[in-house]
């Protein structure tokens, strides 16, 4: 009997062996089966074309997950609202070498609708991205999803393209971005624009001399800038801190061109020059924005009309000459008596 215990023993904890294997196993290999399942589901979902990235979003500083061959491995980590999210991405490499070569024959610097079609394109590339962004993001309203994705691309540490780059100007593909991790403001407010459309919201480029920032659509309030009845709000990519609508100081008066993204599907010509709107202040989000200046002086003409009218008034009907005043004195005194 005792010796039936024993042997039941060993069995159990052999058993018990074979099951942490199991799980040890299981831990070492989820990462990988993780990928290829990720990399499945968009082949099937892009209609037979391969991914060039795989993301995953998480809330805390987690490890790099393992790398298939091919893929460049990248690794970001940034703060919103006090808590720390960690993206991990997976690039495909033949991808990332054909935006690069393509970076040095693209045309500099006017070529307005190259800047849109690469905020296109980046939509396309980063669907996984922007999915794992939206997933992870504390809510799914449109203001929060605007600010979790602006904070994630102002985490880029910022350098001048001359530093990065062999040209004095020159702007990435949104996964030359993400790579790269050095990039400017034309880079920053491109991937911007394409993480916003992908999460649904209308948004263009605004360009300001010597810089550009990213016009966003929605329940905001602050510095805009009014196009086709609609108002997009300043949103600074470049540098931590910066909040959608408000930009900084030496950019709020200057003249701006604006390219909607919605413009990629239309022939783009060169569009208007306008200036910046000032800040919406106090005004109320309905209202139809500020009050004309001509009707503000003629309601100022006529306050001044009835102001004079009522002195006028007042003078003829309430005051009467001295004279008067005296002979009405004299007659309360005796009004009988004659005065000659």
């Amino acid at each position: 009997m005792s010796g039936e215990r024993t042997h039941q023993g060993r069995t159990h904890q052999g058993r018990t062996h074979q099951g942490r294997t199991h799980q040890g196993r299981t831990r070492r290999f989820a990462p990988t089966l993780i990928c290829l399942i990720q990399m499945f589901l968009w082949c099937h979902t892009a209609q037979g074309k391969s991914p060039v990235l795989i993301a995953e979003v998480d809330r805390g500083i987690v490890p790099q997950t393992s790398v298939l061959g091919g893929w460049l491995p990248i690794r970001l980590v940034f703060a919103y609202q006090g808590l720390n999210y960690t993206v991990r991405l997976q690039v495909n490499s033949e991808a990332f070498n054909r935006y690069s070569q393509e970076m040095a024959r693209r045309p500099r610097p006017n070529d307005l609708q190259s800047r849109l079609q690469l905020a296109e394109q980046g939509t396309s590339d980063l669907a996984s991205l922007i999915t794992s962004l939206k997933l992870a993001a504390p809510n799914q309203g449109q203001e929060t999803l605007a600010a979790f994705a602006l904070t994630f691309v102002q985490s880029l540490p910022y350098k001048l393209d001359a530093l990065t780059t062999p040209f004095d100007d020159a702007w990435r593909a949104p996964l030359q971005t993400l790579v790269d991790q050095e990039i400017d403001c034309e880079d920053s407010s491109i991937l911007y624009s394409s993480l916003l459309s992908g999460l649904g919201i209308n948004n263009g480029l605004i360009i300001v001399p010597g810089h550009i920032l990213t016009g966003v659509e929605g329940p905001f309030s602050g510095d805009f800038l009014r196009h086709a009845g609609q108002k997009y709000y300043l949103a600074e990519t470049t540098g931590l801190g910066w909040v959608i609508g408000k930009s900084p100081p030496e950019y709020q008066d200057a003249m701006a061109q604006f390219l909607p993204i919605s413009a990629i599907k239309q022939p783009l010509s060169t569009p208007a020059i306008q200036p910046l709107s000032a800040p919406l202040s106090s005004s109320s989000p309905t209202s139809g924005g500020p009050i004309p200046i001509g009707l503000l002086l003629i309601v100022g003409l006529i306050i001044i009309g009835i102001l004079a009218w009522i002195g006028l008034f007042d003078h003829q009907w309430f005051s009467q000459p001295a004279g008067q005043d005296r002979d009405k004195e004299i007659l309360e005194e005796d009004p009988y008596k004659d005065y000659d």
